[in-house]
């Protein structure tokens, strides 16, 4: 008598994810053009270089500077998730990090130099007030 064979869900999909994971890590260095280099910075991009160091203003009319960059926060696909402004302080000294998100800013470029005015809705004394970012890496 044959032995019925029962498969799981799990069993089906684990597989699949596999095999789709081996496909995605395939070696692309060898292709001419591929996604493995880029040759023009997109129109639609920044780089992190020009964000790093800019003041950020707030949004309100009098365009008050609340902060200056100083890191980007990027998760695992890199996407940016947050500015890292340095607040309060006097050249430095006193100075601590508070992390917006992403979406609570605002980037509008100026001319054709390619700087730009970095923008939040949040106000100076939100940001003093907010928590210190701490990053869970060694520097």
């Amino acid at each position: 008598m044959k032995k019925p064979i029962t498969l799981t869900l799990g069993s089906l999909i684990l597989p699949a994810m596999l095999a789709g994971a081996a496909i995605a890590n395939e070696d692309k260095s060898g292709e001419q053009g591929g996604d493995a280099f880029m040759t023009n910075q997109p129109n639609n991009a920044v780089n992190a270089e020009t964000l790093i160091g800019s003041n950020v203003e707030t949004q309100s009319g009098d365009n008050e500077n609340i902060g200056t960059i100083s890191d980007l926060v990027l998760n695992e696909q890199g996407q940016a998730q947050a500015v890292v402004v340095g607040v309060g302080g006097f050249l430095g000294i006193g100075q601590k990090d508070v992390a917006l998100s992403w979406d609570s800013v605002e980037l509008t470029q100026e001319g054709e130099n390619g700087s730009y005015t970095v923008r939040s809705d949040v106000d100076r004394e939100r940001l003093e007030n907010a928590p210190e970012y701490e990053t869970n890496q060694a520097n």
